[in-house]
């Protein structure tokens, strides 16, 4: 059983699990906006996928903010690799998601486009358009969008490790609490 000890707190939850909804959906939208062809859907797949990627710059930033402030859940003592490993990718996992939503940003402007998901122009180019800049902006972004779903399924299969195998409190500890249900008290005539 998990204890509170054991558990990140709320705010580090929350931010976790938008990150990783926001990842996911700016990815799957990246994707099918590949395979859409030119047009509108197309064009509101991108404005989606933009949009994806500034909540992911946005949780990325509260989650550098909050990640000084947060109380680190109690972790028993693990080899020096799972130390590592762990280390190595929780950094990737700060670092890989404002990277490719920067790339994305930088892609954007060197295509001349402003930054305007649904018609809203929120970060206008402060560039000239410059297409060979462009393309190869938005080669690394798709190079770096692909790496960051490498590690997320890396860091996802990890987890399961933890919870389905190990069993020690760690995927239990990323997870909502449930809430305990009060134990029955005797009726009236026990």
């Amino acid at each position: 059983m998990t204890t509170d000890h054991d558990r990140h707190d709320l705010p580090t939850l929350w931010l976790h699990w938008l990150t990783a909804a926001a990842v996911l959906a700016a990815w799957g939208l990246g994707s099918a906006m590949d395979w859409a062809p030119r047009g509108p859907v197309r064009e509101t797949l991108r404005e989606a996928h933009v949009a994806c990627g500034l909540l992911v710059l946005a949780a990325a930033a509260a989650r550098l903010v909050w990640r000084p402030l947060a109380r680190a859940p109690v972790r028993l003592p693990s080899p020096r690799w799972v130390r590592w490993a762990e280390k190595t990718v929780k950094t990737m996992l700060y670092v890989l998601p404002p990277a490719v939503a920067l790339l994305g940003i930088a892609m954007l402007w060197a295509k001349g486009r402003d930054v305007a998901p649904f018609g809203l122009v929120l970060l206008p180019t402060p560039w000239l358009r410059d297409r060979a800049l462009g393309h190869a902006l938005e080669d690394l972004h798709a190079m770096a969008a692909d790496g960051l779903l490498l590690v997320v399924g890396l860091h996802a299969a990890a987890s399961l490790l933890h919870g389905l195998v190990l069993r020690d409190g760690v995927l239990a500890g990323m997870l909502p609490a449930r809430r305990r249900r009060p134990a029955a008290s005797p009726g009236p005539g026990a």
